[in-house]
């Protein structure tokens, strides 16, 4: 199967290919940093490992919203990017991390939450 990607997009297709998933891969990174969000500061190509207080519940969240993300550990979950992915599934993505991170503001001081995320979609269309 693999062979017959490659037959059909050719050593071009492939370059865009793993190109276009990188840049994915390191716009939603960068997102997550600009959030204050911990990611792991390894290498990597087309997948993100977050750091968080409870993996188990952002997949929760994340299954919710018929997202898949990998349960690394009980601190860790990890977002893959394939072919088929687009720049609005990463703004879904850190639209999620941010709601998550807001939820305890949104209690106490809806205002700010409003404040916080019209800050993010201005970051997010530079």
């Amino acid at each position: 199967m693999a062979a017959m990607y490659a037959v059909y997009h050719g050593p071009e297709g492939l370059k865009t290919i793993a190109q276009r998933v990188h840049g994915l891969a390191g716009v939603f990174a960068l997102g997550l940093k600009k959030l204050s969000t911990e990611v792991q500061d390894l290498p990597f190509f087309d997948t993100v490992k977050i750091k968080t207080a409870n993996a188990q519940a952002i997949a929760d969240v994340a299954r919710k919203s018929e997202i898949n993300l990998r349960v690394v550990d009980g601190n860790i979950v990890s977002v893959t990017f394939y072919c088929e992915c687009y720049c609005f599934h990463v703004l879904g993505l850190l639209s999620l991390v941010l709601f998550r991170s807001l939820l305890p503001l949104m209690k106490q001081q809806p205002w700010r939450m409003l404040i916080t995320f019209s800050k993010f979609f201005l970051m997010a269309s530079m």
